[in-house]
């Protein structure tokens, strides 16, 4: 399945719910991320040359520990299984 067809199916089961815990989701990652770049001290840790884009596939390899995982990011495609 992919996740057009699970959020259709979101949509069709849940309605106007599915938006606002799609964008709590964001905005929690977003405030994840925030609160570790201040804890971190990363303004101060980085300076402007650092800060550049990489690749999906390399920030996985950075951020994914499957043996210490924080919380698991998972897609709408597979995140079923673990509600069940």
């Amino acid at each position: 399945m992919t996740s057009k067809v699970v959020t259709v199916k979101l949509w069709e089961e849940f309605g106007e719910p599915t938006i606002t815990t799609l964008a709590d989701g964001a905005v929690t990652s977003a405030m994840l991320r925030e609160s570790a770049w201040t804890e971190g001290n990363g303004i101060r840790r980085f300076n402007t040359k650092q800060l550049i884009a990489i690749s999906r596939a390399v920030r996985q390899e950075l951020w994914e520990d499957d043996q210490h995982p924080f919380v698991p990011s998972l897609d709408l495609d597979a995140i079923v299984n673990v509600l069940k």
